[in-house]
């Protein structure tokens, strides 16, 4: 047998070495077969790349080896070397099979990668629901948690919840909620299930706990005589007692110097006290002799 066939079958062969040296052995003058070659090699490190990137051994290994056998056969040819022509067919076919077959691969591979996890794959699904007030409005400004869970959200206008559950949020198709009013004076730990689109809550405006503005006394003296001062940590004492449940204004109803002693017994005193409301320092409430009747501390 020989080593090069003759008419249709030589023609070929010489294509394939044209191709596989990009034009380096050239025996037609068309420029198709080293284009091919070039775009199987551009596609081979292409493979080779996108190997790397996905983290394939097996795609890595593939482009490697197809890209060994081409530059092989691409030297010998150069060289001069004869390869038997079924050989080099046997050849080229698996280079151009395993290009295909790599590639489908790859892409597989990259696209899974590329797939955000759904919930069945990353154990994670979500709670959604509305939450609503008992007339039936939408609930907004409430804090919303799984109980046991960091995760929390504050629902807007339309009370929309959506909150992330892992397999152990859930016993028995229902997932415990914590609802909280922003300022925490109101509220409920719920046991929903899961399949409810919609939560109704029992808040009343009114359930909350009205801000108050409670006078906090700071200093209390006594001054007489010949401007001899004294304060009682005593008066301090018993004055916020008395205030501790006012609300901007609080009545003393007894003189100061019954509430603990006369400290400057048989002169006239100036009895001066001084306040806060909120942290506000307020103008301090003085008054000299008989204290009027009534008298107060005001935070107005």
């Amino acid at each position: 047998m020989p080593d090069v066939p003759s008419g249709a079958a030589n023609s070929f062969y010489k294509l394939l070495e044209q191709a596989l040296t990009l034009g380096l052995k050239r025996t037609s003058k068309s420029q198709v077969p080293q284009i091919l070659a070039l775009v199987v090699y551009a596609g081979l490190a292409g493979l080779l790349s996108v190997g790397l990137h996905v983290g394939s051994s097996q795609v890595i290994a593939a482009s490697i080896a197809l890209l060994m056998v081409c530059g092989i056969l691409a030297l010998l040819i150069a060289l001069g070397t004869r390869i038997h022509p079924i050989l080099l067919n046997v050849l080229v076919f698996v280079v151009v099979l395993g290009f295909l077959s790599a590639g489908v691969f790859a892409v597989v591979k990259l696209s899974s990668q590329r797939e955000p996890p759904g919930p069945a794959s990353s154990g994670i699904s979500f709670f959604n629901a509305t939450l609503l007030l008992a007339n039936g409005t939408t609930a907004s400004g409430f804090e919303v948690t799984v109980v046991g869970s960091r995760t929390a959200i504050t629902t807007q206008q339309d009370g929309l919840i959506r909150l992330p559950l892992i397999p152990g949020d859930i016993e028995d198709g229902k997932v415990t909620l914590s609802i909280e009013t922003q300022d925490h004076q109101w509220g409920r730990t719920r046991s929903v299930a899961v399949a409810d689109k919609s939560i109704t809550i029992d808040f009343q405006p009114s359930a909350t706990i009205s801000h108050r503005t409670t006078p906090i006394i700071t200093l209390a003296t006594y001054c007489g005589g010949s401007n001899q001062c004294a304060q009682q940590d005593c008066l301090i004492r018993k004055l916020n007692a008395i205030c501790k449940d006012a609300d901007k204004s609080c009545e003393l109803k007894q003189r100061p110097e019954n509430l603990c002693g006369d400290p400057i017994g048989g002169v006239t005193k100036l009895f001066t006290v001084s306040f806060e409301c909120d942290g506000r320092k307020m103008p301090d409430v003085s008054w000299s002799g008989p204290p009027p009747k009534p008298y107060y501390i005001n935070c107005n």
